[in-house]
C-alpha cells in the first residue's frame, strides 16, 4: 500500500531531487534540528550520487560532515570532510576544496590531532596560494586555523606570524571592526601575552575588546562566547603582570557575558576569579 500511495503522489506533486532534500536538510539545519537535517542531507547525497551531481556530492558531504561535528559524531566527519576536498579538487572547484581541507583541519585540532591538522591546513595555504595569490581572502581563516594548532604545541613565534598574516588580510577584506579580525586580535593578543610582550599583548586586548564591544547588539551564541573568552584572558594576564584592578574589570565583564549567554565552557574559572580578586 505505502509504494502504491508513494508512486501515485510522485505522479500528482512535484519529483523530489536531490535539490528538493537539500532544501529540506538546510531548513533543518537552520532550525538546529540536526537529526533531522542530516537524514534530509543523506537522502540528498544518495540522489546526487545517482545522478553524477558531482558539485551537489561535495555540498551534501561537506554540510554532514558540519551537522556530524553539531551531534558530536567527530569520527564520522572526517570521511565526509574528505569526500567533499577530493570531489571539489576533482572539479577543479580550489576554493571549495581549500575550504574543506580548512574545515577538516578545524576538527583535527578539535580532536587534538595536531601534526595532522597542521598538513592538511598548510596544504589548504599552499592551494589558496597557488589557485588565487598570496592575499586572497581564504587565507585568513586557513592561517588562523593553522595558529591554533601552531598554539596547542606552544609554538607561539610562529602562530604570532601566521596571525599576523591574517589580520593583514581581514584588515582589507573585512575593515577594521569585523568580530573575525577581534577573533585574530585576540589570539594575536595571547601569543604577546606568552612570549611575555606585554605591552604588544595589552594593545591587542584593548583592541580585540573594543571590537566586540562595537558588534554586541549582533551577537550570536558562539560570537558572544569569543568575546568572553577575549575578556577572561585580558583578565588573566592582568593579573599575571600584577595589575589586579585591571584584571578585576576584566573578569567582571567576561561574567556579565557568560551570564547574558549561557552555555561558556570556562564558566566555572571565570565565577570563581570574578570577585575574588582584590585591587
Amino acid at each position: 500500500m505505502k509504494k502504491l500511495f508513494d508512486m501515485v503522489g510522485g505522479l500528482l506533486g512535484p519529483k523530489k531531487t536531490y535539490t528538493y532534500f537539500m532544501e529540506q536538510g538546510a531548513l533543518a539545519f537552520d532550525n538546529e534540528q540536526y537529526s533531522e537535517s542530516e537524514r534530509e542531507y543523506a537522502r540528498a547525497l544518495e540522489m546526487a550520487e545517482e545522478a553524477k551531481a558531482h558539485t551537489q556530492i561535495a555540498q551534501c558531504s561537506l554540510r554532514l560532515a558540519v551537522i556530524c561535528e553539531r551531534l558530536d559524531k567527530l569520527a564520522l566527519a572526517e570521511p565526509h570532510y574528505r569526500r567533499a576536498y577530493t570531489t571539489h579538487e576533482e572539479s577543479e572547484e580550489f576554493d571549495e576544496a581549500a575550504q574543506a581541507l580548512v574545515m577538516l583541519g578545524a576538527l583535527y585540532y578539535k580532536q587534538r590531532r595536531f601534526p595532522d591538522a597542521e598538513q592538511v591546513l598548510q596544504y589548504a595555504l599552499a592551494m589558496y596560494q597557488q589557485q588565487f595569490g598570496t592575499h586572497y581572502a581564504g587565507i585568513a581563516e586557513a592561517a588562523t586555523t593553522l595558529a591554533n594548532c601552531v598554539m596547542g604545541r606552544q609554538g607561539y613565534a610562529e602562530a604570532e606570524k601566521l596571525l599576523i598574516r591574517a589580520i593583514s588580510i581581514d584588515e582589507t577584506a573585512k575593515g577594521d571592526f569585523h568580530t573575525t579580525l577581534a577573533n585574530e586580535v585576540h589570539k594575536l593578543a595571547v601569543c604577546f601575552d606568552k612570549q611575555n610582550k606585554d605591552s604588544d599583548a595589552v594593545y591587542n586586548f584593548k583592541r580585540a575588546t573594543e571590537i566586540y564591544s562595537k558588534n554586541e547588539a549582533d551577537f550570536s551564541r558562539r560570537i558572544a562566547h569569543q568575546a568572553c573568552e577575549c575578556h577572561h584572558d585580558f583578565a588573566r594576564h592582568y593579573l599575571k603582570v600584577g595589575k589586579n584592578t585591571e584584571a578585576q574589570s576584566m573578569f567582571k565583564r567576561a561574567m556579565e557575558l557568560a551570564e547574558k549567554h549561557p552555555g561558556y565552557l570556562d564558566e566555572a574559572d571565570l565565577a570563581e576569579k570574578t570577585g575574588a580578586v582584590k585591587a
